[in-house]
C-alpha cells in the first residue's frame, strides 16, 4: 500500500527537512504523515502474513480516513481508530508524524507514487501488485471487496 495524495514537495537547501504543499492545506499534510508514520512503524512496516500489506495499518488508516470530523478544523480520531484496529505503538505514531522522520516518510512515498503513475490523475490510485492499470483502478474504486 503507497498512501500519498495530491501534493507538491521539494527539498529545501538551506535545511534538511522536507516541505509539503497539500492540495487542502497543512491539516492534510498533518494527516498524510500520520498515515506514512503508521505504514512504517505499525509492525514495523511488515505485511501481514500471507498478503501485500499490513491489514492493521490499513484498518487504522481506513477508520482515520472514515471517521475525521472534517469541519472547519479537521480532528483526527487516532485514539479511537488505535483503539478498534488495536495499534499498540500509537505515541510512536503521532511522535512521529510531528518529526522530521514523518517528511522523510512522506518523499518515499511520493517517489513510489510517481514511479506508479506520473503525473498523479487521481486519488485514489489503487495499484495491484505494484503494476497501475486503469480498468483494475475504477473497478476497484466501485467494486472492491
Amino acid at each position: 500500500m503507497v498512501t500519498y495524495f495530491f501534493l507538491h514537495f521539494q527539498m529545501q537547501f538551506d535545511i534538511t527537512d522536507w516541505k509539503f504543499e497539500c492540495h487542502h492545506g497543512e491539516i492534510e499534510c498533518y494527516g498524510n504523515k500520520i498515515q506514512a508514520c503508521a505504514l512504517r512503524l505499525i509492525d514495523k512496516g511488515l505485511p501481514s502474513e500471507g498478503l501485500g500489506f499490513n491489514k492493521v495499518a490499513v484498518g487504522f488508516i481506513n477508520c482515520l480516513m472514515d471517521r475525521a470530523d472534517k469541519t472547519a478544523k479537521v480532528v483526527f480520531p487516532t485514539t479511537e481508530c488505535a483503539l478498534v484496529n488495536p495499534v499498540s505503538n500509537l505515541q510512536d505514531i503521532e511522535n512521529c508524524a510531528n518529526h522530521t522522520d514523518a517528511a522523510n516518510y512522506l518523499s518515499v512515498l511520493g517517489k513510489a507514487t510517481e514511479a506508479i503513475q506520473k503525473p498523479l490523475k487521481s486519488v485514489p490510485t489503487i495499484v495491484f501488485n505494484g503494476e497501475y492499470k486503469q480498468s483494475d483502478n475504477d473497478l476497484a474504486q466501485t467494486q472492491f471487496r
